[in-house]
C-alpha cells in the first residue's frame, strides 16, 4: 500500500552505497538435468537517505527515514538538489526491519522507500558572494 507524505526535509541528503556481496546459489541446469552451484556477485548500489518531518507549525514533528534506491534509474535524479528545509511530497512504501545486535539489544528500523519525489517549496538560502 502506497504512503503519501508532505513535510520538510530535516537534514541534507546522505549518499550511501551497499557493499559488494558474493554468495553461492544453486541453479537447475535443464540441459544436463542436474543442479549446479554458481557464484553470484551483487555489485554496489547507490542510495540516498533523507529525513522528513511531518506536522503542523508549532506542533511536534514526526520524523520519517526516507530511502531512495538508484535515483537516476527511477527518473529521480533531481532529488540530489533537495536540501534541508525544503518542503517536499513523497509517495512510497513502508518497510520495517527487526534484528538483534551483537550486544543483545533488539533494533527496529522503519523507513519509507520512495517512488515519487516532488519539491513543493525551496527554503530561502543566503548565498555568499
Amino acid at each position: 500500500m502506497a504512503t503519501t507524505l508532505t513535510g520538510w526535509l530535516g537534514r541534507d541528503r546522505e549518499v550511501r552505497y551497499t557493499q559488494e556481496r558474493t554468495f553461492e546459489q544453486e541453479f537447475h541446469n535443464e540441459l544436463v538435468e542436474m543442479d549446479e552451484v554458481r557464484e553470484v556477485t551483487i555489485s554496489p548500489r547507490e542510495f540516498l537517505v533523507l529525513s522528513l518531518g511531518v506536522g503542523k507549525v508549532g506542533q511536534k514533528k514526526k520524523w520519517h527515514r526516507l530511502v531512495i534506491w538508484s535515483p537516476e534509474q527511477q527518473g529521480l535524479d533531481y532529488v540530489h538538489l533537495a536540501r534541508k528545509g525544503d518542503l517536499v511530497r513523497i509517495t512510497g512504501r513502508r518497510e520495517t526491519f527487526r534484528f538483534t545486535a551483537e550486544n543483545g539489544k533488539k533494533i527496529v528500523i522503519r523507513q519509507i522507500v520512495v517512488k515519487t519525489f516532488k519539491v513543493l517549496k525551496l527554503k530561502v538560502r543566503q548565498e555568499s558572494p
